[in-house]
């Protein structure tokens, strides 16, 4: 500032100070009221967020409950493709039954074509009679009764020998086949219960008494055996299991008392391995029987279906 320029007076001077001043606060002010409106702008958007995030993380619980109450879909997808593959055995399954059924058939033709064409057809059915009526000894003279009696015996033994020849199992001639037991052992505090899925057909058991033996009751009788061994020595020993069809196939349970379920399942494991493993009739049909466990709510119709469950 020069000379010319300078106040005045001191006067001059503190006034011209004082609207320096009164313009710097007036710009100040208005500077403050910018920023004070862009405060208010991220405030604003602050909570928008802040509110998004929130009915996000609600969306994303609610999500995960849901995925976690179906098990992310698996126990329903499961429960259809397990059911699917069992049918589809059961079907693979009657087919084996009827080569089976004729292989039997084939075998039993051979065995009384062998009986008449040694002569043994007459010397079995005598022996069966004498078996039926083990009295006919005691009207034989004392003199040679020990004597006919020992001859029965050493007949009974020849035909016995003879006959385990001619009465091997039918033996199929095809492909070996696995096929699958599903089972799901489930309990807590209160009790629990043992499901057992068959690819045989429910008729098995709805319709025994009007079927004969053949591969089918085989397998079912074979679950049924091993279900009962494992019982066996348990609380449950004495209880009956129930039966019934799901989705056409053979399936069956019972209820286990509280604290069984933890032992339970490898005790159910074991004698189901046991029992296939004993069965020559599936040997010669070449079936072999697989185990497999699984979550109790694979074998429940998922909420919806309209899938009965006899069992």
């Amino acid at each position: 500032m020069s000379q010319d320029e300078a106040p005045k007076t001191v006067a001059d001077a503190l006034s011209a100070v004082q609207r320096m001043q009164a313009q710097a606060a007036e710009q100040h002010k208005a500077q403050l009221a910018e920023f004070d409106q862009e405060l208010e702008r991220i405030r604003t958007s602050i909570a928008n967020l802040q509110a998004q995030l929130t009915a996000v993380q609600e969306s994303r619980d609610r999500a995960d409950q849901a995925f976690e109450e179906r098990a992310g879909g698996a126990h329903e997808e499961a429960y259809h493709l397990i059911f699917a593959s069992l049918r589809r055995q059961a079907a693979q399954l009657a087919e084996r039954n009827v080569a089976w059924t004729e292989a039997q058939r084939a075998r039993d033709a051979k065995l009384a074509r062998t009986l008449e064409e040694e002569g043994l057809k007459q010397a079995l059915e005598d022996f069966q009679a004498t078996e039926r009526n083990p009295s006919v000894f005691d009207a034989l003279p004392a003199s040679y009764r020990d004597a006919a009696i020992a001859a029965h015996k050493a007949n009974g033994e020849k035909l016995k020998s003879r006959l385990a020849d001619l009465l091997q199992e039918p033996q199929v001639d095809a492909p070996a086949m696995a096929i699958d037991v599903v089972y799901a052992v489930d309990g807590d505090e209160e009790g629990g219960v043992a499901m057992l899925v068959t690819p045989v057909s429910e008729e098995v058991h709805s319709a025994w008494d009007g079927r004969d033996a053949d591969l089918l009751t085989e397998v079912a009788g074979r679950v049924v055996q091993g279900l009962y061994s494992a019982a066996k020595g348990t609380p449950i020993e004495a209880g009956q299991a129930a039966y019934g069809g799901h989705q056409g196939l053979l399936a069956m349970e019972v209820e286990l008392h509280p604290g069984m379920a933890a032992t339970f399942q490898g005790k159910l494991a074991d004698a189901l391995k046991g029992v296939s493993g004993q069965a020559t009739a599936l040997a010669g049909a070449k079936v072999e029987l697989t185990f497999t466990a699984v979550d109790v709510d694979r074998l429940l119709p998922p909420d919806g279906d309209e899938e009965a469950d006899d069992a």
